[in-house]
C-alpha cells in the first residue's frame, strides 16, 4: 500500500509542475503609438496580417516555449451598441517570442485557419477610414490546446479627423482658367495619388453627384506619390469660362485584394464668365469665329447661345484625337479669323 501511495503522489506533484508552469506563460499585446490611422485601415480590413503594416507587437513569455496563438478583431460601428467580427485567425505551434503581426503567416509562424466578417469589411472600405470601435484580442494556448494567457486592445475612431484634406485650392474660391494649383496633406504609407474632377452643372445638384455624373474632365488621373499638381496638366477635354469645378483627391494604398483607398474632402472652385481680359478675349474670339463660319457657324453661335448645345460637353481635339490646350484652341481661332477660307467646311450633327 505504501509504494501505491507513493507512485500516486508523484504523479499528482508531476501535474502540479505542469499547471504551475502553463500558468507562468503570459502575453502582452501592444499597440504603436502614435499609430497612423492609414496603417490601421490596412491593418483592419487586409484578412492577411503578414502584408499588413507593421502596427502590434505580441510578447510571449518565457521565451522557448510550444505555444499557439489566436487573434481576433472585432468592430462596433459608432451608430450599434455591440460588437461583430473582422478577422480572426490560429497559427499552427510555434516557439514562443516577442513577434509582430506581419510576422504571422511568415517564418516559422504558420497560420491555420482564418475567418473574416465580408460584409463588415465591405462596409470599412466603403467608409475610407477607421470608424467606430475595434478590439485587438491575442490569446495564447500550449500545443495541446489548453488556454495559457491572453490580452487584448480598444481602439477608437468615433469622431476621425480627416486624414486626406485638401490646402488649395479653397472651396468656392475664383481661379485663373490658366492653370489650377491643386495641394494636399501627405499621408504615410500611401503609393500613390490619383485625381478625379467633373463639371457642376447647376446648384442644386450636390458635389459627390457632380463628381461621379457624365463624363469626368479628370478621371481619376495616377499621379504619382506627390502632393502638388496643376489641374490644368490632368485634363481629359477642356474646362470653359463660367464652369464650376469639383475635385477629390484619391490615396491609394498596396495591399492584399487590391489594397484600400482613402477619400478627400471634395472641394469646388469655378472661373469667371469673361471675368479678365483673357476670358473676354475668348467669349469675343469664338463669337467672330462662328459669326464668319456662314450658316453653320451661324446656327451653331444660337444653339450655343441658347443653352441647346453645352459647353461642358465640348471637347476640342485634334484630327488624331489629341485633345486641344486653351492656348492652342485660342491661336486656332485667332487664325481662322484672319484666314476664314482655311475652314473647309462646318456641319453641326444632331445626336
Amino acid at each position: 500500500m505504501k509504494k501505491v501511495f507513493f507512485l500516486f503522489s508523484v504523479l499528482i506533484l508531476a501535474l502540479s509542475i505542469n499547471t504551475i508552469k502553463a500558468q507562468d506563460v503570459s502575453v502582452d499585446l501592444v499597440v504603436f503609438e502614435p499609430l497612423p490611422v492609414i496603417d490601421f485601415a490596412a491593418f483592419a480590413v487586409a484578412n492577411n496580417l503578414s502584408g499588413a503594416p507593421r502596427i502590434i507587437q505580441i510578447s510571449i513569455s518565457p521565451q522557448g516555449q510550444t505555444v499557439i496563438v489566436s487573434g481576433q478583431i472585432d468592430w462596433k460601428r459608432p451608430e450599434s451598441g455591440q460588437y461583430e467580427l473582422l478577422f480572426s485567425f490560429e497559427s499552427y505551434p510555434f516557439t514562443s517570442r516577442t513577434i509582430f503581426n506581419d510576422e504571422i503567416g511568415n517564418t516559422d509562424i504558420k497560420i491555420k485557419s482564418t475567418n473574416s466578417n465580408k460584409a463588415a469589411t465591405d462596409d470599412n472600405l466603403k467608409k475610407g477610414k477607421p470608424t467606430g470601435s475595434y478590439r485587438l484580442s491575442i490569446s495564447v494556448h500550449d500545443a495541446d490546446g489548453r488556454f495559457l494567457d491572453s490580452d487584448t486592445e480598444e481602439l477608437n475612431f468615433l469622431n476621425p479627423a480627416q486624414t486626406l484634406s485638401i490646402r488649395t485650392p479653397e472651396a468656392g474660391s475664383s481661379q485663373d482658367i490658366g492653370g489650377v494649383l491643386a495641394e494636399w496633406d501627405d499621408v504615410q504609407g500611401v503609393s500613390d495619388y490619383s485625381i478625379r474632377a467633373n463639371v457642376r452643372s447647376n446648384i442644386n445638384q450636390s458635389f459627390e453627384e457632380a463628381l461621379k455624373s457624365g463624363n469626368p474632365i479628370i478621371n481619376d488621373k495616377n499621379i504619382g506619390n506627390v502632393t502638388s499638381v496643376n489641374l490644368r496638366e490632368l485634363l481629359d477635354r477642356e474646362w470653359l469660362p463660367g464652369q464650376e469645378i469639383v475635385f477629390q483627391v484619391t490615396a491609394n494604398i498596396s495591399g492584399p485584394g487590391g489594397g484600400t483607398k482613402l477619400y478627400s474632402n471634395i472641394v469646388n472652385f469655378s472661373f469667371d464668365l469673361g471675368g479678365n481680359s483673357g476670358n473676354q478675349e475668348l467669349n469675343d474670339g469664338l463669337t467672330n469665329l462662328f459669326q464668319s463660319l456662314g450658316d453653320e457657324g451661324t446656327q451653331i453661335l444660337s444653339l450655343l447661345q441658347t443653352g441647346e448645345i453645352n459647353l461642358e460637353d465640348v471637347t476640342i481635339s485634334f484630327g488624331d484625337g489629341q485633345v486641344m490646350t486653351l492656348p492652342e484652341f485660342q491661336n486656332l481661332m485667332i487664325y481662322l479669323e484672319s484666314n476664314p477660307d482655311a475652314v473647309i467646311s462646318v456641319k453641326y450633327n444632331q445626336k
